[in-house]
């Protein structure tokens, strides 16, 4: 599917209007020493760029262990935007900056083991048959 076509149907089936645009946070490895010059530098303005302008986020596979990209995504979460996370298991690190830290807005979708999902989220835990967490199936549902 084309970028676009992609957007928007992530837009349209995944989340209500009222918390566009979308902003998927991708897994990314940087060393600590690269980010302090380009093109690391202008990456990381982009990207809090982003975090400000997106009305929620969908980070798939992120475990929140990343000093350089979040503080932007964090803070904006703090601001009451939403949140989607998925992941195989959820990181103690996404446990202390969501769940922990009393986040308003979030819902982690995480394997429970045998075909189940765990699914936290700020209104409660549930689980559900189905592995959900994993991007393909949360497509399919979705």
């Amino acid at each position: 599917m084309a970028r676009r076509k992609t957007s928007a149907y992530l837009r349209k089936n995944l989340f209500s209007t009222a918390l566009q645009p979308l902003f998927i946070v991708l897994l990314i490895f940087m060393l600590h020493t690269w980010t302090h010059s380009e093109p690391y530098r202008t990456t990381i303005t982009q990207a809090d760029a982003a975090f400000s302008g997106a009305g929620s986020y969908l980070c798939i596979g992120y475990g929140f262990n990343d000093e350089h990209i979040q503080p932007k995504l964090l803070n904006e979460i703090k601001k009451g935007k939403a949140i989607v996370v998925l992941a195989k298991k959820m990181t103690e690190a996404c446990k202390k900056h969501l769940v922990d830290a009393g986040m308003k807005k979030y819902i982690i979708f995480e394997s429970a083991g045998n075909g189940k999902t765990a699914v936290h989220s700020s209104k409660g835990n549930e689980r559900y048959d189905g592995e959900f967490w994993s991007l393909d199936k949360f497509i399919e549902k979705w």
